[in-house]
């Protein structure tokens, strides 16, 4: 009733008569609304707006309402995050109380979304480490061509960081699926090497090479037009994916020649020098 009070003080005030007269009329209707209005008893306010303030228990002379600061943005995760872990539970005298919001939620989302992620990669890590110890059957062999792949996570990250890009509950996935995506580019060029010999390795990066970099834009032609959608989410998936191919590419075709290559050169300096 105070602001209603207030608003009908601003209606009489003289600058009210500078308002065109084809809105006169809504502004008349409208003082006559404001004179009318009664105040509203506790009774006449519906279920789902008074749970907001009381919660579906309604124990009487019980309200909250928890608002964060006026400018604190609750669409940064990081604020969600504390905004949660602030009310999500409170202890009154009478016993504990939990809010809720859209808010909490949020926050509450991404804590388990970061404490899954670590698993999630730590699996996908392992479970790719494991098919590519089955098929080489060797402990060296399988850390060289993981070697290649894990370096391309971590430039990706790197990438990531410069650019400002951060994970979300959409890109996140995309981190495991570009590793399943690239390591058969690792395997196909390290079995082309022990197919071929020593000495090789220019001969396996303009056959094997040109095929799994071929293979890598197909893959990544498909996530290309994740990065033109108008939904931040899907934009993100197709970034990362596209960033994720690319560098694992090049460290596929860079880095694992020149571990082939450093181990070949010691070989042959060992050999001469025996």
């Amino acid at each position: 009733m105070k602001v209603i009070r207030e608003i009908q003080k601003l209606l009489e005030d003289d600058t009210i008569k500078l308002v065109p007269e084809k809105d006169k009329v809504d502004l008349d209707r409208f003082k006559a609304a404001l004179a009318e209005t009664e105040p509203v008893e506790p009774d006449q306010i519906p279920p789902e707006l008074t749970e907001l303030f009381v919660g579906q228990a309604q124990i009487p002379g019980t309200v909250m309402l928890i608002l964060a600061k006026p400018k604190l943005e609750m669409d940064d995760g990081r604020n969600a995050i504390a905004f949660a872990d602030e009310v999500s539970r409170l202890q009154t005298p009478i016993g504990e109380f939990r809010a809720s919001s859209d808010a909490v939620v949020f926050g509450e989302v991404l804590k388990t979304m970061f404490r899954d992620s670590r698993k999630v990669l730590v699996i996908s890590v392992l479970s790719v480490f494991t098919f590519v110890l089955l098929d080489f059957r060797s402990l060296r062999k399988t850390l060289l061509v993981m070697f290649s792949i894990l370096a391309g996570v971590f430039w990706v990250m790197g990438v990531m960081y410069l650019a400002g890009i951060h994970l979300n509950l959409y890109n996140m996935v995309m981190i495991p699926a570009v590793m399943g995506m690239s390591i058969d580019n690792s395997i196909h060029v390290y079995h082309r090497y022990e197919e071929l010999g020593r000495g090789s390795l220019n001969r396996v990066l303009s056959t094997t090479g040109i095929s799994a970099t071929l293979a890598s834009l197909t893959n990544a032609a498909g996530f290309f037009g994740l990065m033109f959608c108008s939904h931040g989410g899907l934009r993100s998936m197709g970034v990362l994916a596209v960033i994720g191919l690319a560098t694992c590419l090049i460290t596929t075709l860079l880095f694992l020649p020149l571990i082939l290559q450093f181990f070949e050169s010691r070989r042959a300096a060992e050999a001469l020098a025996a």
